[in-house]
């Protein structure tokens, strides 16, 4: 579990390799913070096909 990942931007660049190198292993993480991942300045990877974005109503 990764907490407040908006902190840590460059942090998206590893999680895509990993995911990337273990393609049949899902849900490997959980990633939580409290701004919305589309308005995070400094992600240059979109996790797209990767990651599952749920955001609280």
């Amino acid at each position: 579990m990764l907490d407040e990942v908006q902190y840590a931007p460059a942090l998206f660049r590893h999680l895509k390799a990993v995911v990337d190198a273990q393609r049949d292993r899902t849900g490997q993480f959980l990633i939580t913070g409290s701004q919305k991942f589309t308005l995070m300045k400094g992600v240059s990877e979109s996790l797209a096909g990767r990651a599952v974005p749920v955001e609280e109503l």
